[in-house]
């Protein structure tokens, strides 16, 4: 895959069929959703007078943050389970 950036390379991969539509849509969403929520804890760590650093205390989070990085986490597992079973990396 030539293309750059991580949506642009799903969007490759879902169209040359090396992964599936729905699983390509929802990890471009679980991206956006972690990059989002990561900007907002940065946002509040500077406003609170704090360097930003990239770390996500799940207990800071409302509980709809929670069910939220949950789900998005799930299919992040969905995908490293395909890249496992794909290239067969658990006989390494």
């Amino acid at each position: 895959v030539h293309a750059t950036g991580t949506v642009a390379r799903l969007a490759a991969l879902v169209a040359q069929d090396q992964l599936d539509a729905e699983l390509g849509r929802d990890l471009t969403e679980a991206l956006h959703y972690l990059m989002g929520l990561r900007l907002r804890m940065q946002l509040r760590q500077r406003a609170s007078g704090h360097a930003p650093t990239n770390l996500v205390k799940p207990s800071d989070l409302s509980l709809m943050d929670r069910d939220q990085l949950k789900d998005a986490l799930v299919i992040v597992r969905r995908f490293r389970g395909l890249l496992r079973q794909r290239f067969r990396l658990d006989t390494l």
